[in-house]
């Protein structure tokens, strides 16, 4: 019996590209395809150099995958969907004093949605990804389960997808670990198989600093000690700061071991106070 079409959503990493290659192994009807968020020349002035999913090169690759596994290619344009609901957002958030998580978003505001609707476009009854998550089946639902390889899992990044998605999705390498897969993309000459991680947000050129001081105007304000209320330092503009936050608060001289407490934008003032005072042992 024929199985059924599955779009495998590329990155132009060793993962998904694994991904792929098993799929198209297990017999099913394999199509790739790679979400565009931005135009070749903000790719070549935006995106961090070092990410692997956002790149010319990456597209290139997760392009030259396909055509090594046999499979059709598309590029997808999401550049306006991506600037409206992840990058603004994003930019929104760190100027309101919190810290966002883009790639949280992207998964599951963007990428599921789209895909799974592009899917259906092209006859795909599933979308394949390379998370390291593991999707199984419950006593009543489909559920999401921690990957194989608890060093590289990834199910906090799909923590939002929608649980009507989760019947349509296949996580191929799961339940593997990170050097077996490298091992599988090595046997199978894949090009991408010594492919470096990416680690960094993948819009963000250089430092996150830098791109924030770019996008968001702001100047140094007062250090205010949560336990006695008086100034003890100067920051280098509040959106820098992330609660929880320890190195960069110009402190070491006074030998005092401050952690961001508070991020308050509106009075461009950075609460910072004990370890105690940032510790939760509890969601």
């Amino acid at each position: 019996m024929k199985k059924p079409r599955v779009l495998v959503a590329m990155s132009g990493g060793v993962d998904s590209s694994v991904a792929a290659a098993l799929l198209v192994e297990q017999g099913y009807d394999v199509v790739g395809a790679m979400m565009k968020f931005w135009s070749d020349e903000e790719l070549a002035t935006s995106c961090n150099s070092e990410s692997s999913c956002c790149t010319p090169t990456a597209a290139l690759e997760a392009g030259w995958v396909a055509r090594q596994l046999g499979i059709p290619f598309e590029l997808l344009d999401y550049r306006e969907t991506f600037a409206e609901r992840i990058v603004a957002p994003f930019l929104a958030g760190y100027a309101a004093g919190r810290t966002p998580n883009p790639c949280v978003w992207c998964n599951t505001d963007v990428k599921f949605d789209a895909l799974l609707e592009y899917a259906r476009a092209v006859g795909a009854e599933y979308v394949a990804t390379g998370h390291y998550v593991r999707r199984l089946e419950g006593p009543t639902d489909v559920e999401l389960w921690r990957g194989g390889d608890a060093a590289k899992d990834q199910t906090y990044f799909l923590w939002g997808t929608p649980r009507a998605a989760l019947p349509h999705l296949l996580f191929p390498v799961g339940h593997l670990q990170k050097p077996a897969v490298r091992r599988l993309a090595e046997a199978r000459g894949l090009i991408t198989a010594q492919k470096p991680e990416s680690q960094n947000i993948c819009f963000v050129r250089g430092s996150l600093r830098e791109f924030l001081a770019e996008h968001i105007p702001s100047e140094p304000g007062p250090l205010v000690d949560l336990e006695s209320g008086e100034v003890i330092g100067e920051h280098a503009g509040a959106r820098f700061y992330t609660v929880g936050q320890r190195k960069g608060l110009g402190l070491w001289k006074s030998h005092l071991e401050r952690y961001v407490v508070e991020v308050r934008p509106e009075t461009n003032e950075v609460v910072v106070g004990p370890r105690a005072a940032v510790e939760w042992w509890g969601l």
